[in-house]
């Protein structure tokens, strides 16, 4: 089995800065109505787990893919996998936050996400078929 290679690594690194950075502007939009004591907790809580789920889902699917012999399955571990763990942790992690506008901060972030996993899955596929690791 192998493990995730240093351009896997720099991806992974580089999608999780990103994900902080878009995701806690817009946890910070959406919670802005309700005063700084509100929208500060939800932006920097949405930081810390855009950041994590970012860096371990894209460090994840690079190891998933190589895990099933047939692509299909691969796809359903590293999307399904994902998101078994990405939305309960994002749920609790605002709800311990006191996030006030809860479903309006997350369901965007799991939208784009899903999206994202599973293209990144996609072509985390086709490299693996083509034998392909861009190192960068």
């Amino acid at each position: 089995m192998e493990r995730v290679d240093r351009a896997g690594w720099k991806r992974s690194l580089a999608t999780a800065v990103t994900g902080a950075l878009v995701w806690s502007a817009w946890a910070a939009f959406v919670n802005g109505r309700h005063g700084v004591e509100a929208w500060l907790p939800a932006a920097a809580t949405q930081a810390v787990l855009a950041f994590l789920i970012a860096f371990f889902m894209t460090a994840a699917v690079e190891f998933l893919v190589r895990l099933a012999r047939r692509a299909w399955v691969s796809f359903v571990l590293a999307v399904g996998g994902t998101f078994a763990v990405i939305v309960p942790a994002t749920l609790l992690g605002h709800t311990l936050a006191g996030t006030p506008e809860l479903l309006a901060t997350v369901t965007p972030p799991w939208l784009i996400g899903l999206v994202f996993c599973s293209m990144y899955t996609l072509g985390a596929l086709r490299a693996r078929r083509t034998g392909r690791h861009e190192e960068s």
